[in-house]
């Protein structure tokens, strides 16, 4: 049994477990089985010369993983069959593993795993990783091209080298690949993706509104979404994001009346300025687009606005509602003080179910009667959540009868969805319509980014109420825990574990996690969607945007002609150096080193002759050159059947020049 082997053997399957990392979710449990015990069994092998299976067991095994991988699959196509498919094969290709080829095509496959994750996801970690794999792979690469045997033994194993080797061969790589990323022509969408669905990514927000629910998702740090605003950002107690209008009140729960996708006329106007902005929205597998409480412009050619102020993205000519599947960026505009009518199609926010909070209703008519206008009502309204002993928790107690009768006058306690449902109820009991709306709140300001993060965890629901023919926000919330809208809704990136350490400490952290989410967000925003667009734009800035494939094709070619001229000018000097055996070269860094300190080697000068008399116009370095002189002579002149005096005379010679 040769260690050697057993080493190569260990090095290949180590590297291809490193690239099946990314895959193991979504492999079956006995692909994985498959794997470990294929290579576990060989590495086994190795060591007690045990013998490999023959054609009939490995032609069966293959047969069994394929019908293993359709019967998971129902198919043998797409990203996540060809990907179990591949790995399970190279499981089997352990098992007839006898040379370095064999090794080298596992050593491929994991080249191949590499691609296959960064088609089911792009983001920066992953690709940070899968570059750090390729890495490794290059290096057991590199390892099964070296001899295995020098001087007739076997050859050290230097890990070192290799990978310092591999890292190089990575950074040369760089220009190329910079080269054709930028200037190749893009397809349509994603160039390094595949249409793949990503049910594990969605929004905690529904079309219907429950007490608790969105005191539930206080507990998700995910983002939601990312705004660049034009010019300065919104003060926290203006950033409401509206994503749907519920209507329908059952005496629980809040629904969203179904309607029609189709944009209307609605005219919004605003009491002042428009802010413009820019969103990047997280994968939602929801239609509904996110925007500043009144949109009035939108560049997303998708996008339609209903009279309920809602965004959503449809599809083809019956306009049905068009999830969003993966990360969207949109351009809006949105009025900063909107004025919103109210249309003819809002009757049904009077509505309230028959019988459903008697105590509720009478103390609307109470409050109605102590009121002289519509905007004196809501305000009476707001001073009895203000002046009553209500509390704002996360853990509401348990509903016992009428829930809004419940809220009101025995819990008095609840997050923002109990204060708006009870807020419209209220409103409605009083004649007003009123609606309730839920979006996101606030957000935290990214400074290493510019543009505020918008999580899971600002999730909010606020009240719409119909006065003097208008719609007017009002936010119920402000009037039990104003510093929740003042500071923003919730702040989550100050909150959790890490608010518990010393300040100094903590803002450390927070500061780590805005910066590597603005990395990611740079990645995704200049790597991941580059487009034709940022290809024209580039083009432009170097004069050559006129005609935007000529002008690819010829960067195309300048670039890959200066990187050809450059590489092949460095490797023809590296490939010349290389050609002297290390001694050579050790020699001549010597005579370099001599010549720089005044003793120069005349032309026919002997290597002894010139080594005594360096040495006795440098004193001090004679007794290091004398034994130079003496190792030179032996390593070059003598005869041996090892390396031993070679070696001699390398580290002598890189102790004196280091």
């Amino acid at each position: 049994m040769s260690s050697h082997a057993a080493t190569r053997l260990a090095m290949t399957f180590a590297a291809l477990a490193v690239a099946l990392i990314p895959h193991l979710a979504y492999l079956p449990r006995w692909a994985v089985l498959l794997i470990v015990v294929t290579g576990l069994w060989r590495l086994l092998a190795e060591r007690r010369s045990w013998r490999l299976p023959g054609l009939i067991i490995r032609g069966s095994a293959t047969l069994l993983v394929t019908a293993g991988v359709l019967n998971a699959f129902h198919t043998l196509n797409g990203l996540d069959a060809g990907t179990a498919l591949l790995a399970s094969m190279a499981g089997l290709k352990a098992l007839e593993t006898r040379d370095g080829r064999d090794l080298s095509i596992m050593v491929y496959v994991g080249y191949f795993l590499c691609a296959a994750a960064l088609l089911r996801d792009q983001s920066l970690a992953l690709f940070a990783y899968t570059v750090l794999t390729g890495w490794l792979l290059t290096a057991t690469l590199s390892q099964l091209q070296r001899r295995t045997v020098v001087a007739g033994k076997p050859a050290n194993v230097n890990f070192g080298a290799v990978l310092k080797r591999s890292a190089w061969l990575w950074l040369l790589a760089v220009p190329l690949a910079l080269v054709l990323f930028l200037f190749v022509p893009r397809l349509q969408g994603q160039l390094w993706a595949l249409p793949t669905e990503d049910t594990n990514t969605i929004s905690g927000l529904s079309d219907e509104l429950a007490l608790g629910d969105l005191a539930s998702l206080t507990l998700s740090n995910e983002s939601a979404m990312r705004v660049w605003f034009e010019g300065s950002v919104p003060p926290p107690d203006a950033r409401y994001f509206r994503v749907l209008t519920l209507d329908e009140f059952d005496g629980s729960n809040w629904r969203r009346a179904p309607r029609s996708l189709d944009e209307t006329n609605l005219q919004v106007r605003s009491s002042d300025q428009q802010q413009q902005y820019r969103i990047s929205l997280e994968a939602t597998q929801h239609a509904w687009l996110p925007a500043l409480d009144a949109v009035t412009n939108w560049n997303h050619a998708s996008a339609s606005r209903n009279d309920q102020l809602e965004l959503m993205q449809v599809t083809g000519a019956a306009r049905k509602a068009q999830p969003v599947r993966q990360r969207l960026v949109y351009t809006l505009t949105s009025a900063t003080h909107p004025i919103v009518p109210i249309v003819s199609t809002d009757a049904n926010n009077l509505g309230l179910p028959a019988n459903s909070a008697p105590r509720s209703r009478a103390l609307a008519a109470r409050l109605r009667a102590d009121s002289t206008s519509d905007r004196d009502y809501v305000n009476h309204v707001l001073n009895y959540f203000n002046k009553e002993r209500f509390s704002y928790t996360l853990e509401s107690p348990r509903v016992i009868g009428d829930p809004t009768d419940d809220f009101l006058f025995n819990t008095r306690a609840g997050f923002c969805e109990h204060y708006s449902s009870a807020f419209a109820v209220l409103m409605r009991a009083a004649g007003l319509p009123a609606r309730v709306v839920v979006g996101y709140h606030g957000g935290d300001y990214n400074r290493y980014g510019g543009y505020l993060l918008v999580r899971q965890a600002n999730a909010h629901a606020w009240v719409e109420v119909g006065i003097e023919s208008r719609w007017i926000r009002v936010d119920p919330t402000a009037a039990i825990a104003p510093e929740r809208i003042l500071q923003g809704a919730g702040d989550r990136a100050t909150r959790g574990p890490i608010a518990a350490l010393p300040p100094s400490i903590a803002q450390w952290f927070y500061n780590v996690r805005f910066v590597w989410d603005a990395a990611r967000t740079m990645w995704f925003d200049n790597v991941v969607t580059f487009s034709t667009n940022n290809q024209q734009q580039l083009l432009n800035m170097l004069g050559l945007g006129a005609d935007l494939w000529r002008g690819l094709v010829l960067s195309l070619t300048i670039g890959l002609t200066a990187i050809t001229i450059v590489l092949g000018t460095w490797l023809t000097l590296d490939l010349k150096s290389h050609h002297q055996d290390p001694v050579t070269r050790a020699w001549t860094r010597i005579c370099k080193h001599l010549t720089r300190r005044g003793v120069s080697r005349h032309p026919a000068e002997g290597p002894s002759n010139y080594l005594h008399r360096a040495a006795r116009a440098l004193p001090d370095d004679a007794h290091a050159l004398n034994q130079l002189r003496v190792a030179y002579t032996h390593a070059r002149y003598l005869k041996h059947s090892d390396h031993t005096a070679e070696h001699n005379f390398l580290a002598l010679a890189k102790k004196y020049y280091r």
